[in-house]
């Protein structure tokens, strides 16, 4: 990738597109540790959420593993709808919609600055894994409102917790962790109802979900 059209691309955006300059259409461009470390995150999620039968908007979808792990698990939606900010990931994963049994599609879009695409489908839940680790605190939280806006039922995310134990990686210019009393502070003044897991992964990160 050229240095302008580095320059011209969002901070949050620029270290997925690294990769994906280096990857292409691959796991590694997601920026997951491994996909052991995801698949904790995605039992959590599941856990503290049913998403079967529900339509449900993927924000930062990568290649549709949640959605593999969903239907893996016994826990498939009855429709999917993935965005992601990366073409070449885009255009992977509409390689193998085929293989989900889930209706499922992909678009192409930024959710920071299109926070319309919240609304594609008319989900019931949205989830959001790993998308945030790169927002600033604005539009984090930013994000957050928008996303817990568009679902008619529940938004179910996970972040990097500030309360993580010491041997866990400290926040970079690139990786931002939040403090999980602060997220909660603030879905508190959408809602009451909120479960919040910080139980597992030594705190590396947190797990909440905002119902409606």
């Amino acid at each position: 990738m050229s240095e302008n059209i580095m320059a011209s691309t969002p901070k949050y955006l620029r270290p997925y597109h690294l990769a994906a300059q280096a990857h292409g259409a691959d796991f590694r461009t997601t920026l997951w540790n491994s996909r052991a470390s995801q698949r904790i995150r995605f039992e959590v999620m599941a856990e503290s959420f049913e998403f079967a039968g529900r339509r449900v908007l993927d924000a930062g979808c990568g290649m549709g593993d949640l959605l593999a792990f969903l239907e893996e698990t016994g826990h498939a939606p009855a429709r999917y709808v993935g965005v992601d900010a990366l073409a070449q990931i885009v255009d992977g994963a509409r390689r193998q919609v085929r293989h989900f049994a889930t209706p499922a599609e992909f678009h192409i879009g930024d959710l920071v600055v299109q926070p319309e695409l919240f609304g594609l489908g008319e989900p019931e839940v949205v989830a959001i894994s790993g998308t945030l680790n790169t927002l600033g605190e604005p539009e984090f939280f930013a994000m957050l409102d928008r996303a817990f806006a568009a679902p008619t039922v529940a938004l179910a995310f996970n972040f990097l917790s500030t309360r993580h134990a010491p041997f866990h990686a400290r926040a970079t210019s690139t990786i931002v962790r939040m403090d999980p009393a602060k997220v909660f502070d603030h879905g508190l003044s959408l809602t009451r109802k909120i479960i919040v897991r910080h139980d597992y992964y030594d705190g590396h990160d947190c797990t909440m979900v905002w119902e409606k």
